[in-house]
């Protein structure tokens, strides 16, 4: 699975100095609650699916 808009997320968050947010993320006909940390090293993705009991954790280093 690619996450095509984290980087841009990552640099507006970086902008406006937020280090934590949620957002949803659809693929097919599943959609997730995602949370995303940029103030850990290294960063940090949350997915969990809504209506099942399934969560995924992504450690990521964006190289920018």
């Amino acid at each position: 699975m690619k996450l095509d808009g984290l980087i841009a997320l990552y640099r507006s968050m970086r902008n406006q100095g937020i280090t934590r947010t949620k957002f949803q993320y659809t693929l097919n006909h599943l959609t997730f609650e995602c949370l995303f940390f940029i103030d850990l090293e290294p960063y940090e993705l949350v997915m969990g699916c809504l209506h099942h009991n399934f969560a995924i954790f992504f450690r990521h280093k964006i190289g920018l």
